[in-house]
């Protein structure tokens, strides 16, 4: 997860920054407390790469086991286990850290519980578009395609235009509701089912009316035209096909 640790990179540099030291005292005090939130960092940050399928295996894995406390655990559920090194170095932890806090460093299931909530949060704020309002929805589906196809243009990635259409609803159906009925264990119960129902409404939402949505999109991005006017044309898109239909 390159993109993602040097975000973490940039973040501890400006964090240790001498004009920063009264904020970091507030933020951790001591030891424990710096420990406890260098975990929190680096997992919250770390796992929002969803591009990997192995880490999005792990999480997964991770949420089933820590619902049942009576299963053992192994080293590669813990999602720091790879960058241990990388927290002590930005966070300037010294070796002995291990010793005097050795309960922070084993896997319980108290921790994983935390460590899978956590995540889920992390998740979920990642592409909380997704599980919103209709509007909220097309207004960063827009953003994001836009970004996308900037870096496709740099080479930095493939040509949105042919798949975003079909690649919305892949996305939905596969990745955002189960991660969205996973959360409901973290939720209250009218929180948690508007998440699965906003997804659900979406998918639908696009389905429908996503090509015409699409195509708005392509000739927006190709041309240039203000966010305003695209937004205005995309949100009129739903209503205009009820009064058609």
């Amino acid at each position: 997860p390159i993109a993602e640790r040097y975000s973490i990179d940039i973040a501890l540099e400006l964090l240790f920054r001498p004009e920063y030291e009264a904020f970091r005292f507030a933020i951790f005090p001591d030891t424990l407390s710096k420990v406890e939130f260098a975990k929190t960092l680096f997992q919250g940050i770390l796992v929002t790469d969803i591009a990997t399928p192995e880490r999005n295996e792990l999480s997964i894995e991770r949420y089933k086991v820590s619902q049942d406390e009576h299963v053992s655990y192994e080293t590669r559920l813990c999602p720091l286990s790879q960058c241990l090194g990388d927290i002590f170095d930005g966070m300037g932890l010294e070796d002995n850290v291990m010793k005097e806090h050795p309960t922070e460093f084993v896997i319980t299931h108290q921790g994983l519980q935390k460590c899978v909530r956590n995540e889920h949060l992390m998740l979920l704020s990642d592409v909380s578009h997704l599980v919103q309002g209709s509007e909220n929805f097309l207004k960063w589906n827009y953003r994001l395609y836009k970004e996308v196809y900037e870096c496709s243009k740099k080479g930095l990635c493939d040509d949105p235009r042919a798949n975003w259409f079909q690649g919305q609803i892949g996305f939905i159906n596969n990745y955002i509701l189960p991660l969205a009925k996973r959360s409901q264990v973290y939720f209250s119960s009218k929180f948690a089912d508007a998440l699965v129902s906003n997804g659900i409404a979406n998918c639908n939402l696009w389905t429908e009316y996503g090509e015409e949505a699409t195509a708005i999109m392509i000739q927006a991005a190709e041309n240039d035209e203000a966010e305003c006017d695209v937004l205005a044309r995309l949100y009129g898109v739903p209503s205009r096909g009820q009064r058609e239909s």
